[in-house]
């Protein structure tokens, strides 16, 4: 099976299909196999895109939930004033189906200047979200759209209940009680990197930054809003997101410091009755789908996962 994966692996990276990987599998809570490929070592960070959604803004919604400081039946209306999302909870922001759109470009097309006023940009951004028509379609709420706005407003919605800058509230949350601050984080334009950038893996040429892109992230309407957001922004390596998902695993179990069981089981437990053929979100965790779906057949109908594409 090594073999098979280490010729699959090559084979991608001799077709300039990817630059580098790390390969970690593990079973039981065990680690059974970390390998690194082409330019990336065990001390390698890469940019996690989406993964940011349930790695940060879920995690961290799931413990704001738990401390009572959040309701998974608070409206949007309870935290921001909007035409768009009126009555729509968080979990329906959760869960993709908030009607939201996908996607929108909100950077400009001719380039960001690092000068510029990060935090205009996210109220700029956050004011498009809640009351721009083009963001939304109302007859499609209650359907999963995978949309990154949803979760750039969960961020704005965590900070307004934390008072914290959101890669802060993630820092003290969730990396350092994990013993993480130095394994996966977020890199704020105007804040020196704590690492030199080759230890970064490349993720494009950008045709906006016309530069690139290795130690910075690669989503630009992350990078307009200063680096930082619940849809995209955090860097890490295959070990520290091993370790956040074996958090998740004691959970289950009911044995992490830093999520109760019934917590787990709330926002991770995908419903027995739901069909298959349909996409659907747990509370920030992606489930498989059949057929056709990116996890193959081999998953069971009760994995929860998620894909970051950098």
């Amino acid at each position: 099976m090594t073999r098979d994966l280490d010729d699959l692996i090559l084979d991608a990276l001799k077709q300039k299909k990817l630059s580098a990987a790390q390969i970690l599998v593990a079973r039981a809570g065990r680690m059974r196999l970390f390998k690194c490929y082409g330019k990336a070592s065990e001390k390698s960070f890469f940019d996690l895109a989406s993964l940011t959604k349930p790695l940060a803004a879920t995690l961290l919604t799931m413990r704001s939930v738990q401390e009572g400081r959040l309701s998974l039946n608070d409206p949007v209306e309870k935290f921001f004033a909007t035409k768009n999302l009126a009555g729509v909870t968080l979990t329906e922001l959760l869960r993709h189906t908030s009607s939201l759109v996908a996607w929108r470009a909100f950077y400009p097309q001719r380039g960001i200047d690092l000068k510029t006023d990060f935090t205009a940009n996210r109220q700029k951004i956050l004011r498009s979200i809640l009351h721009d028509k083009k963001c939304v379609v109302p007859a499609n709420r209650g359907t999963v759209i995978y949309s990154d706005l949803g979760y750039i407003l969960l961020a704005a919605i965590l900070e307004k209940v934390c008072q914290k800058n959101f890669g802060c509230i993630f820092n003290q949350g969730i990396a350092k009680p994990l013993g993480l601050a130095k394994q996966i984080f977020f890199l704020p334009h105007g804040q020196k990197s704590p690492f030199v950038r080759s230890r970064f893996v490349p993720t494009q040429e950008c045709s906006v930054r016309k530069r690139l892109v290795q130690g910075e992230v690669m989503d630009l309407n992350c990078h307009f809003l200063g680096g930082v957001s619940g849809h995209a922004g955090l860097f890490a390596n295959a070990r520290a997101i091993h370790r956040i998902l074996q958090e998740l695993r004691q959970a289950h179990f009911g044995k992490s410091r830093l999520i109760a069981k019934n917590t787990f089981d709330v926002f991770c437990q995908p419903p027995a009755s739901r069909h298959l053929s349909k996409r659907y979100f747990t509370l920030g965790f992606d489930t498989p789908t059949q057929p056709g779906s990116l996890t193959g057949k081999m998953f069971s109908k009760n994995t929860i996962g998620h894909w970051g594409y950098s």
